[in-house]
């Protein structure tokens, strides 16, 4: 909401809200002329696309795809894990289970750092 509040009153900005289907492939519109392109860059096909604009572009997904070097603004997953444990443990949780889809690398990040948070928070209780 904060961002469509800003584009009402920073005009002109083209928001373009990405599905969150797997299988998509998505492309910039035909004819769009940008200065730039925030993007959750989760392909190769993607990144390929988005190099071949030639427009600064800032990545925001926690998918590291190699050789792709855009900026990227993401999630620091160690300290929302600690914050997450620390949630759960102030309203006495004592047993925890990560749920996720597995096999992908920012995943198994986000996993890890939970189970550590887990692990020196209940340690931190003992």
């Amino acid at each position: 909401m904060g961002i469509n509040k800003y584009t009402l009153t920073h005009s002109p900005w083209q928001l373009f809200l990405e599905a969150r289907g797997m299988e998509e492939h998505l492309r910039v519109p035909v004819g769009w002329r940008g200065e730039g392109v925030i993007a959750r860059i989760g392909s190769m096909e993607m990144a390929k696309e988005l190099q071949k604009l030639g427009l600064p572009t800032v990545n925001v997904s926690g998918i590291q795809l190699p050789r792709v070097s855009f900026s990227r603004v993401t999630t620091n997953v160690e300290i929302l894990a600690k914050l997450a444990t620390r949630h759960f443990m102030e309203r006495g949780f004592r047993h925890f289970a990560y749920f996720s889809l597995m096999g992908l690398s920012y995943v198994d990040l986000q996993q890890k750092a939970f189970t550590t948070a887990v692990h020196f928070g209940i340690s931190d209780l003992m």
